[in-house]
């Protein structure tokens, strides 16, 4: 057993300095997939109002709004993958993508 973590050693190192690139990625992500719904439930909400309203409504919400989800929630995963074990960060990442791209692949996004 010994082996196998010698061999893991180099890849568990890489994943676990690169845990917040993971979890930025993974933020990113959700995002592109659930943006859409959160677009539209906005877009319902500020109809009524006149086009330079609505424009600059969808400008913040776009540029600040999705920009600190993101921040934020980036970093509250970082903070969460920090606590998994090494060994099992990269599965739980590579599992994790894996079931993005069903979801994807579901909503029809390829």
């Amino acid at each position: 057993m010994a082996n196998l973590h010698d061999i893991l050693r180099p890849v568990t190192d890489f994943a676990s300095q690169h845990v917040d690139h993971i979890a930025l990625a993974i933020i990113g992500t959700v995002l592109v997939l659930y943006g859409h719904e959160l677009e539209t439930l906005i877009k319902k909400h500020v109809k009524g109002y006149h086009f330079v309203v609505r424009t600059l409504i969808f400008i913040g919400i776009c540029a600040f709004g999705f920009g600190l989800i993101t921040v934020l929630l980036a970093e509250w995963l970082t903070a969460l993958l920090t606590h998994v074990d090494p060994i099992y960060l990269l599965p739980f990442a590579l599992a994790t993508f894996i079931g993005l791209g069903i979801l994807a692949e579901r909503k029809r996004f390829i």
